[in-house]
């Protein structure tokens, strides 16, 4: 009296494409741990402003940030 099991077998895969998968999960990898750019960063700032004037605001603080900065 065996007990039967439904296995489900992966479809064989050749090298190259096994290869494949593991560069596209190093690849997500790499991308998710990735550190954004300055421009990245005040873009995503200045997308949080509420209103006209807010938005006005976060651009002079950028403004007065990169100036002291000497960009």
């Amino acid at each position: 009296m065996g007990v039967e099991r439904n296995e489900r077998k992966r479809p064989e895969t050749s090298g190259q494409e096994r290869k494949n998968e593991l560069f596209a999960t190093l690849k997500r990898a790499a991308k998710a741990l990735r550190v954004p750019t300055t421009e990245e960063m005040e873009l995503a700032y200045i997308y949080e402003a509420g209103d006209r004037y807010d938005l006005e605001a976060r651009e002079r603080n950028l403004i007065r940030r990169n100036r002291t900065l000497g960009f």
